[in-house]
């Protein structure tokens, strides 16, 4: 991913992964962080996009917590069973999940630009939705 300098518009960054920000701290953690605190310090916001969960919820929404530099956010869904069944990005039951995210994200930051780092290519419809101005996968 390019370094951001003052003279750039700073984009947000989105993080679209398969793991959980608050599960073992790895590769993804490592990097993220530092991308949002570098980002923190232009102006521009860290968002780590985690896959949909399972949940004693009437409807889908969003969740979302703070973790330093890096908002965390995930989606539950309604359970027709299991509670906190970990979904894929692509399941039918998260279709409203680029919707729902671009909403979130339009919120404090209408109209930047974004740069998506993807962690899965189950994402990557999702991805494209948010219009990234950079669109990268680490493998």
């Amino acid at each position: 991913m390019p370094t951001l300098n003052t003279s750039d518009s700073a984009p947000d960054l989105v993080v679209l992964s398969h793991l959980r920000w608050t599960w073992v701290w790895q590769r993804p953690q490592h990097l993220v962080s530092r991308f949002a605190r570098q980002r923190r310090s232009l102006g521009a916001r860290t968002v780590f996009v985690e896959e949909p969960v399972t949940g004693a919820v009437p409807s889908a929404h969003l969740g979302s917590e703070q973790h330093g530099d890096v908002t965390r956010v995930w989606l539950v869904v309604p359970s027709d069973g299991a509670v906190d069944e970990r979904l894929s990005f692509d399941d039918p039951r998260a279709s409203m999940y680029a919707t729902l995210l671009a909403d979130f994200l339009e919120t404090g930051g209408a109209g930047r630009a974004r740069d998506v780092l993807l962690y899965t290519p189950m994402a990557l419809d999702i991805a494209e939705h948010l219009e990234p101005r950079v669109l990268a996968y680490d493998v």
